[in-house]
């Protein structure tokens, strides 16, 4: 596969819409990746987080006492 040498400024939309979609679609894996990456790094931090947003959505739609703190 034989890589062409383009200078930055005419990979644009307009002009390479193929090539800038490729590079696109490519750089968005890579950032996935990175992210799940970091992501199992961090599971007990992203456990918790989810818990935490969890509790708060199901407080707020379950009625009960609490309800006059939620609002």
């Amino acid at each position: 596969n034989k890589s062409i040498p383009m200078d930055s400024d005419s990979l644009v939309l307009w002009r390479r819409p193929f090539t800038t979609l490729e590079y696109f679609f490519r750089e968005l894996l890579i950032l996935i990746s990175t992210g799940l990456q970091r992501l199992l790094a961090y599971r007990l931090l992203a456990l918790s987080t989810i818990v935490l947003a969890a509790s708060t959505v199901v407080s707020y739609y379950i009625s009960g006492p609490h309800q006059a703190y939620v609002h």
